[in-house]
């Protein structure tokens, strides 16, 4: 993967954590979930881009498990 996958994800991850304190966001359930689940998703990703960057050895086997 690219390196710079994992500078966007986290770069996402950061601008989606600015919407959580926002009142409009927080106080609406499916906002707050939508937001919740961007930030999982692009937080899983950075970690995946950074894991496995350039092969496909298995370094961290319990991440794979899960």
């Amino acid at each position: 993967m690219q390196p710079t996958l994992a500078a966007v994800s986290f770069v996402s991850v950061a601008l989606l954590a600015l919407f959580i304190p926002i009142a409009r966001v927080r106080c609406n359930v499916a906002n707050l979930a939508v937001v919740a689940w961007l930030v999982g998703a692009n937080l899983v990703h950075g970690i995946n881009a950074i894991i496995w960057a350039g092969n496909v050895e298995l370094r961290v086997p319990v991440w794979c498990d899960i």
